[in-house]
């Protein structure tokens, strides 16, 4: 009964609604508009007073939440290290990669409104759930979003000793490892058209030793870069 008491006025879809938000967060939401808008995305084009409808809006609030919340929390439990060590994990925590599978994790996948059918390759997920947290935000506080982001989402999602000693950045490895080597390195990087992603080609002294792609042109350097890494490291050279 409590969910309708807290959900009280709501149509039926929105009970539902409602009590799968509380599945995630642990609690029934106070203001259920902010979450149902988190979760709305514009390939819906969903308008009101002429104005499009999405969660555009709260994403850019919650990116701003949730950067704090985790410099704050890495602060926190780290009080010996430098402002490099703090900068370069909260990147790691807070990039799009990481967050398109915590809210995949969480179960944002199955609640978000979208038009768009396949959701690999985009940051559609990831985007949500910033908007999410802007949400939370304007519905509990920065002190009860504070406790569920890290509580409930981040440590039992992330293991942050992974984190640190995991180098993501496949670009940057793979270029010094071309100067120290004295490699030509260049990436052909293009968008596919009418689609949302990147294609990339990493050329190693002209010769193709990986492709990737994205749904931003970093995204798929990167996935390229990646798959170039394990070419060397398996060939031990190219």
């Amino acid at each position: 009964m409590l969910i309708f008491r807290k959900c009280l006025g709501s149509t039926s879809d929105d009970k539902i609604f409602c009590n799968a938000i509380k599945n995630i967060i642990s609690e029934y939401p106070k203001k259920i508009n902010y979450y149902k808008l988190a979760l709305t995305h514009k390939s819906l084009h969903e308008k009101f007073n002429d104005i499009e409808i999405s969660n555009e809006r709260l994403e850019f609030l919650g990116d701003a939440i949730l950067g704090a919340i985790v410099a704050d929390y890495l602060y926190q439990i780290f009080p010996a290290k430098d402002e490099g060590f703090l900068t370069q994990l909260r990147s790691k925590i807070v990039k799009r990669e990481t967050l398109n599978i915590l809210s995949k994790n969480i179960g944002l996948d199955k609640i978000i409104k979208t038009n768009v059918e396949n959701l690999r390759n985009t940051n559609i997920l990831g985007d949500a759930f910033e908007a999410f947290v802007g949400a939370l935000f304007l519905d509990k506080g920065y002190e009860k979003t504070f406790e569920i982001v890290i509580d409930t989402f981040v440590k039992q999602h992330l293991d942050i000793k992974t984190l640190i000693t995991e180098d993501n950045d496949y670009k940057s490895r793979i270029i010094n490892w071309s100067q120290k080597n004295k490699k030509e390195i260049a990436y052909n990087t293009n968008s596919v058209s009418n689609e949302n992603y990147f294609t990339s080609s990493v050329l190693i002294n002209n010769k193709v030793v990986g492709k990737g792609k994205g749904s931003s042109k970093k995204q798929a350097e990167q996935d390229a870069s990646k798959q170039a890494i394990n070419k060397i490291d398996i060939n031990d050279g190219v």
